[in-house]
């Protein structure tokens, strides 16, 4: 799948995965600790190796209130580097939004990575 972001560039997606922000909890309401606790540790799964990651913060708001119920994180690629003698760039972002129901993957992917800032996030990579 491919996304061309704001900026005008493409990227492909390379893995995706989601899971619920609040996934796993027993006890308690989200409180502004725990919602920063859950945001520090969110991570992508380590079979995608180690790579430059891009987390989306939540507003403030939302740390003292509730974050979004989701969380996803997209492995995404370009074929031009940013920087030449590259042969691409990568970037992992991972974003908190709405419940997927009734939304396609490439939408959640489009709307979560759609405006961010490739060339001051991705890292040139080489084969």
């Amino acid at each position: 799948m491919e996304i061309e972001l704001d900026s005008g560039r493409i990227v492909f997606v390379e893995n995706f995965e989601m899971g619920y922000t609040y996934g796993g909890l027993i006890e308690g309401f989200p409180d502004e600790g725990m919602n920063k606790d859950i945001f520090e540790r969110c991570s992508y799964p380590s079979n995608w190796g180690k790579r430059k990651t891009l987390k989306i913060r939540p507003s403030d708001e939302e740390f003292q209130n509730e974050l979004n119920p989701a969380y996803y994180s997209a492995m995404l690629t370009s074929d031009d580097p940013i920087n030449q003698g590259y042969h691409g760039s990568e970037l992992v972002v991972i974003w908190f939004g709405e419940n997927p129901k009734g939304k396609t993957i490439e939408s959640i992917i489009e709307e979560g990575v759609i405006s961010i800032d490739w060339e001051a996030n991705a890292e040139d990579f080489m084969y």
